[in-house]
């Protein structure tokens, strides 16, 4: 293989690297090059942030979540990407779940969601995953 050639991922592209719109999350680097079965393998996969009642997170407007993808972890299912800046940012369309570090949660499957859908908003904390079951 040429230097600087590397593992390549979906459409020829460097391994691990997105395609605009097409993010292959699960598919892994590796001799065979293939997506690891059971697993998600793009954002239309990911269950999306349905309601978020925290007003004072900069991704929140109108009680909808903007942010990329949000990871729910902590000893409360607390949303690690909430923040409080001056400014609101985000994407257009309604944010994701990401990962979800709670193990114990019976939506949690291999640190993936598998719920249809979440709710955020406060509990133990100003932004928790509602939608948290434990097993």
């Amino acid at each position: 293989m040429p230097a600087g050639a590397g593992a390549r991922g979906p459409a020829g592209t460097p391994a691990g690297a997105v395609i605009a719109g097409q993010a292959s999350l699960s598919w892994l680097a590796g001799s065979t090059g293939t997506c690891q079965p059971g697993r998600m393998t793009s954002l239309q996969d990911m269950p999306s942030v349905q309601d978020c009642s925290v007003s004072s997170c900069s991704y929140n407007s109108e009680h909808n979540c903007h942010a990329g993808a949000i990871t729910v972890g902590g000893d409360h299912a607390h949303c690690g990407t909430f923040v409080e800046i001056s400014f609101r940012g985000g994407m257009t369309r309604n944010g994701m779940v990401g990962a979800c570090h709670r193990s114990d949660c019976r939506h949690n499957d291999k640190l993936e969601c598998t719920a249809p859908g979440i709710s955020v908003g406060p509990e133990a904390d100003a932004a928790d995953c509602l939608t948290y079951e434990a097993r």
